[in-house]
This record gives structure tokens, sequence and C-alpha cells, in this order.
């Protein structure tokens, strides 16, 4: 089970990313190919889920989940990608100060709240 992956960067910076594995048991079924993909051509049309992760396209949201101030979100990817009951992938931008508040979703709560955020740069 699972798919291939991989991160197209279009920059010369480094790109910062996170491996999150959702299975249908608690077995770990990811395992690494060993091919880091450097210099191969780019499918015109992607093998695989892709997503684009632009700051033109998230949408401001007033106290998100009762939350604080102003957060960026936008729904990147929705329960149709996915085989387990992970059901989404948002892409937010927390800015300083402001939070989310609890969210409960099939029995996955989570809490976020900005601090110190590195800063980063969108192109």
């Amino acid at each position: 089970m699972g798919n291939a992956h991989a991160i197209y960067n279009p920059s010369n910076q480094p790109v910062e990313w996170m491996n999150i594995n959702v299975g249908t048991s608690k077995v770990y079924d990811a395992f690494d190919l060993g091919d880091a993909r450097v210099g191969v051509a780019k499918d015109p049309i992607p093998q695989f889920v892709t997503m684009k992760l632009d700051h033109a396209d998230l949408k401001p949201v007033l106290q998100a989940n009762g939350g604080a101030g102003i957060v960026l979100r936008r729904r990147v990817l929705g329960p149709a990608v996915f085989y387990t009951p992970w059901a989404y992938v948002d892409h937010l931008i927390v800015q300083r100060g402001a939070s989310t508040g609890t969210s409960r979703m099939a029995d996955i709560s989570a809490r976020a709240r900005a601090s110190r955020p590195a800063p980063r740069h969108w192109n």
C-alpha cells in the first residue's frame, strides 16, 4: 500500500518539510526508495498526489475555531486523496499574535498557537 511521492523545489532556497505517515494499522508502512530525484525531468502531469502551497491562494479566517486574530487558510487536499481516516490537509499561516482554537474531528484534537514564527520567504 502507498504512493510514490517527491518534493519539487523550483527555487534555490532550502525547503523545510515534515513527513507524516498515516496508515490503516499501527505499523509504519513507508520506506525510503533511495532515489533523491536529483537531475531528473519533471513529469508534465504529476503521476502522484500533488498540491501547490501558494500564499496568494490563502483566505483570511477571523478567529479560526474560536482562536484569536486572523489566520490565513486554504484546504489543499480533501478526503478523496486518502485511503485512511485522515480527511484533509490544510495550508495555514498563523500570524504573530493570532491562534487557532481547539478543533475536534474524528477523535483527533489539535491546538496550535503562534509564538515565535520563523521568517519565511514566499514566491
